[in-house]
This record gives structure tokens, sequence and C-alpha cells, in this order.
């Protein structure tokens, strides 16, 4: 999937956490797309370089893990900072989130 169709489609859980950082004048993507990589991450903090991924329940199964451990590899080969924050499913991210990261 694309990261325009991923930006649409997660739009709805990222709401507060837009208002937040807009009104901190963060410059930042939702659903960020890695350069020269197939990797789509949920949150880029593009002036601190920093990759935010809000992981499910589902990060915790073996295979996902493996997944996730090429993702991580990805961010970092590309001079990235990337921060794995654990959600619930279907949870709307806000700033408290984020309190360690920013």
């Amino acid at each position: 999937m694309c990261a325009s169709a991923l930006r649409s489609r997660e739009s709805w859980k990222y709401t507060v956490l837009r208002g937040y950082l807009e009104s901190i004048d963060l410059h930042f993507q939702f659903e960020y797309h890695l350069p020269d990589t197939p990797y789509i991450y949920d949150l880029a903090l593009l002036d601190s370089m920093i990759l935010v991924e809000f992981d499910g329940e589902y990060h915790n199964y073996p295979a996902r893990r493996e997944k996730d451990l090429k993702k991580d590899e990805a961010a970092y080969q590309s001079g990235w900072r990337l921060v794995r924050v654990p959600v619930s499913m279907n949870q709307v991210i806000d700033s408290a989130l984020l309190e360690a990261v920013i």
C-alpha cells in the first residue's frame, strides 16, 4: 500500500497528535516513505530525523518482529533514529505518547 493511501486510511487516529505537532510548529509527516527503501513509517519528525512506529499487539509475533528488525535497520542505515511506541488496537494517538521522543 502506498504512503498516500495509508495516510488517508490511518488519519483518524492521528487527528489529536496532528493538532499538537502543528501547535508546536514541528516539521512532520505521517506515513512517511523512507526514500530508496520499501518501508513506510508511521511518523517522521523531519527536522530531528526521528521516525516513530506506533506498534500494536501484533508486533509481538515472531514473524512481525523479523520484519520490524529489517525496517529498523533500514532507518538506521539511512541516518534516522527510530522509536517504537506501544499502542492498543484502535487507539487514538495523542501527544502523551511522544513525550519521551520530542
